[in-house]
């Protein structure tokens, strides 16, 4: 009979053939295009989210804006710290009591000796004997009762180093009661006075850090 219409083309009105397969790629198209949008809007938030982040990061303080830096708690973990036991005393006027000074260390530590300086107050109280550690071969005390300084020198002439290390003794002191009330008994530092408490480290010039308790005594 010849060429179909469809080869040929249709002459007048709308083939139902040729319609329903564009409508199947129209709609496959635009699926296509849907996913896409929807893929491109997901990575559009997510990259937006990580700059908003990074620029948060970035934002410098304002000039004249303090840092808030949360409070820390005091504690002396890491540094070597003098420590008298007991740490508070009671005694009646002209009567004598024991202050032990005893240093806890850091870690272990060679010495070659050390000066230690204690402070107390003349008019209420006396050290009236001293026991130090015998871990040094040269111990010198020696007491200012006009300006209430005890200075224990505590050096090694006999060994290159003292190894020393947790808690070590220092001193044993009997002191006596002259006045009633309330006196303390420290370490002097060298924020205090020229004359003060030193650490000297086996082979080195720098002094060692310490902090320190203080004894409070009661005269009755």
């Amino acid at each position: 009979m010849g060429v179909s219409n469809y080869q040929n083309g249709p002459k007048s009105g709308k083939s139902k053939l040729p319609l329903t397969g564009k409508r199947k790629q129209n709609r496959f198209a635009l699926c296509v295009l849907a996913l896409t949008v929807v893929f491109l809007i997901v990575l559009a938030g997510i990259g937006f989210g990580a700059w908003k982040l990074t620029k948060k990061k970035q934002i410098p303080q304002r000039q004249g804006s303090v840092p808030i830096v949360p409070e820390k708690e005091e504690n002396f973990e890491g540094v070597n710290k003098f420590l008298f036991e007991p740490n508070s005393l009671r005694i009646e006027k002209g009567k004598t009591g024991e202050i032990t000074l005893l240093i806890a260390w850091e870690k272990k530590v060679s010495l070659d000796g050390l000066d230690v300086v204690l402070k107390f107050d003349p008019e209420k109280l006396e050290i009236v004997n001293i026991e130090p550690t015998k871990i040094f071969s040269f111990v010198s005390p020696r007491i200012d009762k006009e300006k209430g300084r005890l200075i224990l020198t505590l050096l090694e002439t006999q060994k290159d180093k003292v190894e020393v290390e947790e808690v070590t003794f220092l001193v044993k002191l009997t002191v006596k009661g002259k006045t009633p009330g309330e006196t303390v008994l420290s370490v002097v530092s060298s924020q205090e006075d020229k004359v003060h408490t030193v650490l000297v480290e086996s082979g080195s010039s720098k002094p060692l850090q310490f902090s320190s308790d203080s004894a409070k005594i009661l005269i009755e």
